[in-house]
């Protein structure tokens, strides 16, 4: 099972990052004085110092992570290409008297037709999001420090800019569009993740210091956040939005290092899983066309659990192991050989699940969910929250 120990400063380096990377124009390995710090914090969905390993893997041509390098460089380049977007910049006349409330309106798109429409909020939200993860990630595979400054600027400006920042908010203030319906808090437990990602590999990097509260401001956003979060959660039964729910609250608690609330989110966890999968595996609760999503929401939260010590992907009921029982049931979803007991699942919630299953083989080493990944194609990416989990997390085993 996957059970990490984050060790704290000092205790814990980067391996050494050698080799030639043409988009990043290193030759011969980073100089010594570009080479970003040592981890100062905990992580939340990745070690600092599993990207170097990872990196000396690339730098060898070793799969499954040397094909997926060339793709995150891809979404690199579009993030260095972006102008900072906020929740106030569509132009749109929210029905909102506030502007830098989060509405949207309920889902009709899904930010594949351009920003500024009734779902603008949300898909700035993620757009930014993504960004700051994408380009705190290149810092750390490669050390080129403008992409850990624009990086920062990216949460700046999207979550802490008094002119052009959301509010730290868990409730959906839609519609966005005059005649529109509400959205869902979903959304929100959606955006909130990366950033929070992104700030782990952001820590103690001297341009927070060139804005106004710093990363202090930050950690005041998330805390209020998690407050609100907390105080408008959804009810167990609410489906998909309260697993989201539970890994939006935990990866900010895992930025902020609050082991309490973290324990009381991993309770939570445990609670929800037992009552929710049977000795096959199924979700019990779950329709047809959202087990994928759910196979997300869960693996994410043990992911962050399995770097405090807490082993959710080794929690185990009457039946076995909890988490891997819905991995192995759902594997010839995706392709793989066997029947699938659901519906095939097709667009977002493929790509979401054969993302998972990165993570899925690297915590049990299963050969069906090998066969999965295969099915599906490596390397593969979860479009909201992680990016390239073959790069990123895949085959942890082997690094």
């Amino acid at each position: 099972m996957v059970f990490r120990w984050w060790l704290a400063p000092g205790l814990l380096a980067l391996a050494p990052l050698t080799g030639c990377n043409w988009v990043f124009g290193i030759d011969g390995g980073l100089p010594e004085e570009e080479a970003p710090p040592a981890a100062s914090g905990p992580p939340v969905y990745l070690e600092v110092a599993e990207i170097g390993r990872t990196r000396a893997r690339v730098d060898a041509g070793d799969e499954p992570w040397a094909s997926a390098y060339p793709l995150f460089l891809q979404d690199v380049a579009v993030a260095r290409g972006l102008t900072p977007r906020s929740v106030i910049d569509d132009g749109a006349g929210s029905t909102q008297t506030d502007e830098r409330l989060f509405a949207t309106d309920s889902l009709t798109s899904n930010c594949i037709d351009g920003l500024d429409n009734e779902r603008h909020d949300y898909c700035a939200a993620l757009l930014m999001g993504q960004a700051a993860r994408d380009l705190a990630l290149a810092w750390r595979f490669a050390g080129d420090d403008d992409d850990a400054r624009l990086a920062i600027d990216f949460i700046q400006h999207f979550l802490l800019d008094e002119t052009t920042g959301v509010r730290p908010t868990a409730s959906n203030a839609g519609p966005r569009s005059d005649g529109g319906s509400a959205g869902s808090p979903i959304e929100i437990a959606l955006y909130v993740p990366p950033f929070a990602y992104a700030a782990s590999l952001l820590r103690d990097h001297p341009h927070w210091d060139d804005l106004a509260g710093g990363e202090q401001a930050l950690e005041t956003w998330f805390r209020a956040f998690r407050s609100d979060a907390l105080a408008q959660a959804p009810a167990p039964s609410g489906g998909t939005r309260y697993a989201y729910h539970l890994n939006a609250v935990a990866a900010v608690d895992a930025y902020l290092d609050d082991a309490a609330a973290l324990d009381a989110t991993f309770a939570a966890w445990r609670e929800l899983v037992d009552g929710l999968v049977d000795a096959d595996g199924l979700l019990t609760s779950a329709s047809s066309d959202d087990y994928f999503f759910w196979l997300e929401a869960l693996t994410l939260t043990a992911q962050i659990a399995s770097y405090r010590a807490t082993d959710l992907f080794g929690h185990a009921d009457a039946n076995g192991v909890v988490l891997e029982r819905v991995f192995e049931a759902h594997a010839p979803c995706l392709g793989a050989a066997g029947t699938c007991p659901r519906t095939a699942a097709s667009g977002g919630a493929l790509q979401e699940g054969a993302s998972m299953y990165e993570l899925g083989h690297s915590a049990y080493q299963s050969a069906a969910q090998l066969s999965a990944l295969e099915a599906v194609g490596r390397p593969v990416r979860d479009i909201r929250i992680l990016g390239w989990t073959t790069l990123t997390h895949g085959n942890a085993f082997d690094r």
